[in-house]
């Protein structure tokens, strides 16, 4: 199922429009999914409000829509933007498929434990912002162009910082 139709199935849903009617001037912010095989079939798709500046989140399902309660929102200096359905030209697979081989171009070597996306809006643009953790304890950055899988930012960091211990 594509992007947009499981933002269209969200949003024909009751939990949707029970929601919507609550919080007028919601919108659409980001679709996320945790690539591994309990995860595989679920999609996190959030919609955030700014009268509250709260997000919440539909988990979607083959079978199931739920809602999670409201949250926090993690922003940096320019907010929480809109997701532009317009700007998802290709598909998950597809920015997987770039994120993939500039990781092997860029981080030779690394072994991948867990990959995960969020599909959003930043000042780049909207991109499929895709993350490999590796068995190294770092963490693979790829900010995908959603237009044309561009590969508009990469980085990587270590999850340990190691700091020097006390000589006795």
């Amino acid at each position: 199922m594509s992007f947009q139709e499981i933002i269209t199935r969200v949003e024909s849903s009751q939990e949707w429009k029970t929601w919507h009617a609550a919080h007028a001037g919601g919108f659409l912010a980001h679709g996320f999914m945790l690539l591994d095989a309990p995860n595989k079939d679920l999609w996190q798709i959030g919609y955030f409000c700014p009268t509250t500046d709260r997000m919440t989140t539909f988990m979607v399902e083959p079978q199931n829509i739920t809602v999670g309660p409201e949250a926090e929102v993690m922003k940096d200096e320019s907010g929480v933007l809109p997701l532009n359905l317009n700007e998802v030209q290709i598909d998950e697979l597809t920015a997987m498929n770039h994120a993939n081989k500039a990781r092997a171009v860029t981080f030779p070597g690394e072994h991948v434990l867990k990959v995960f996306f969020i599909l959003q809006t930043l000042r780049l643009g909207t991109v499929y912002n895709i993350t490999f953790v590796t068995q190294s304890l770092r963490t693979l950055n790829f900010k995908i162009a959603s237009t044309t899988g561009t590969v508009l930012a990469q980085s990587g960091e270590s999850l340990v910082q190691m700091s020097p211990g006390k000589k006795s």
